[in-house]
């Protein structure tokens, strides 16, 4: 099954992007009056026909809405350092898409070994693996941050302890809660996860002093790619 994501949707017709129109027109080979799956990648899927065979600028015409799927009850956010291998970067978001994301942000911090990233590509990758998944929400992928930044910026929208939770994970203290025993559904999570290096203390002083709770992932020592991939599916795992 083929899924679209459109980049426009007006006066019941739905555009698509050069990327989405190439692969429609050009390499799946369909023609006028052929009928497709879209979503806007907010939440909406629906039924169209093709109007315009344009390889670059392809034009549908809406046949009907199949379904609005609504928001997750727990919005999760995950804050992460980008790995030094894109690879196993690119590996944590396209699964993260997959299990359920609403948005990544990669985060900078004292020891991280990457400080930049392609976002074109990334969000490719993002789309590709929501159509896989035939997903209907699009993750959101922020720009890096630096982690102080990050923690001012953000760390004021979920302070209401009883709607919101707020965790950094890290390998600096053992005996740390688990996260599976901790957590309650919430309707915000913010999940921090440094680099390799792990975060340092002065950076998880900060985060608990901005109201986030050390927890861990279990007893073995995660790389940062996989420990994103645990923390989201719990947290999916718990709240549904």
């Amino acid at each position: 099954m083929e899924l679209y994501l459109a980049s426009k949707i007006e006066n019941e017709q739905i555009f698509l992007g050069e990327e989405e129109s190439h692969h429609c027109i050009q390499v799946m080979r369909h023609h006028a009056g052929d009928l497709l799956e879209v979503t806007d990648g907010r939440g909406k899927k629906l039924t169209a026909s093709v109007i315009n065979e344009n390889r670059r600028a392809c034009v549908l015409e809406v046949v009907e809405v199949i379904e609005t799927v609504p928001g997750s009850n727990t919005h999760v956010h995950l804050a992460i350092a980008p790995t030094k291998n894109m690879d196993r970067f690119e590996w944590m978001l396209e699964k993260a898409t997959e299990i359920g994301i609403d948005e990544i942000t990669p985060i900078v911090c004292q020891r991280s070994e990457r400080s930049q990233i392609k976002s074109d590509r990334l969000n490719k990758l993002l789309v590709a693996a929501m159509k896989q998944s035939l997903r209907c929400w699009l993750p959101v992928l922020h720009q890096p941050i630096k982690f102080a930044d990050f923690l001012s910026n953000n760390a004021s929208i979920y302070t209401d302890d009883q709607e919101n939770f707020k965790a950094i994970f890290h390998c600096q203290q053992k005996g740390l809660p688990l996260l599976k025993q901790i957590f309650q559904p919430k309707k915000k999570v913010l999940l921090l996860i440094g680099p390799e290096g792990d975060f340092t203390m002065e950076e998880i002083r900060l985060a608990e002093e901005k109201g986030f709770q050390a927890l861990s992932l279990g007893n073995a020592r995660l790389r940062t790619e996989t420990a994103g991939i645990v923390a989201i599916h719990t947290i999916q795992l718990l709240s549904n």
